[in-house]
């Protein structure tokens, strides 16, 4: 049996075919869109805009530009299902990231 078959269980050039088609690998998109039908991730700022309940709070959604945050107009629930930031409240703020069309607290300044 060739090396590559013993390492990925069949050879190199289809295990790293699949690694893309799964959407595995790292492909830059021009069109700024990830594959899969738009089921990838992107990160977020938001603004509590009232207290956890049950693991979720509704936020404000701010894009991400480097240094510069642009207000989407969006307000939307946050889901922090292992209440990580229950501590925070109205008018903190958080990274979140939008998977599968929620989005899911990350991240908090520390107090």
């Amino acid at each position: 049996m060739p090396r590559d078959e013993a390492t990925y269980g069949f050879n190199k050039t289809d295990a790293t075919a699949l690694v893309h088609l799964i959407g595995n690998g790292d492909v830059e998109h021009p069109e700024g869109y990830p594959s899969g039908g738009g089921r990838g991730t992107s990160l977020f700022k938001v603004t509590m805009k009232a207290p956890w309940s049950s693991g979720v709070a509704n936020c404000d959604i701010y894009s991400i530009d480097g240094v510069t945050f642009t207000d989407t107009t969006i307000d939307a629930n946050v889901y922090d299902g292992l209440s990580i930031f229950a501590s925070l409240t109205t008018g903190d703020h958080l990274l979140a990231i939008l998977q599968a069309g929620k989005y899911y607290a990350i991240q908090a300044p520390c107090p």
